[in-house]
């Protein structure tokens, strides 16, 4: 995978990436030098792979590492940890431009999502208390 411009820089650092044959992804990165963010993460990912597998759509779920990898969503790398997501599909979405609030097909979109999740996560609160 070939990491291209950098997304977003805070906590963590985001990267638009490509695999050989030319398939976006995003990488993200999260120096944790004290070893503090390691177990947030973990369930961080389980829980959005779970959202994915469990058929929320329009979700970026994580993509397994190529090489084995105990925690099966992302990889150490000295203090660094590293995860890549599958790459968003549909155009971003400015919310400076109020179409979310205004766009009836935006809204109905966003209403059928969260009705989703809602219903996916409590499932998932039941399965992990």
């Amino acid at each position: 995978m070939k990491l291209g411009k950098l997304l977003k820089e805070s906590q963590n650092h985001t990267f638009e990436a490509f695999s050989e044959e030319g398939k976006k992804y995003s990488v993200r990165v999260t120096p944790d030098p004290e070893k503090k963010h390691l177990k947030r993460i973990t369930d961080e990912l389980f829980f959005v792979q779970y959202l994915a597998e469990a058929g929320l759509t329009h979700i970026c779920s994580p993509v397994p590492p190529l090489t084995h990898s105990p925690q099966k969503s992302f990889i150490l790398v000295g203090d660094l940890i590293v995860a890549v997501f599958g790459w968003a599909l549909g155009e971003p979405l400015s919310f400076m431009e109020f179409r979310w609030m205004n766009d009836k097909n935006v809204v109905r979109a966003w209403g059928r999502f969260i009705a989703q999740f809602h219903k996916i996560s409590k499932q998932f609160a039941k399965e992990y208390p």
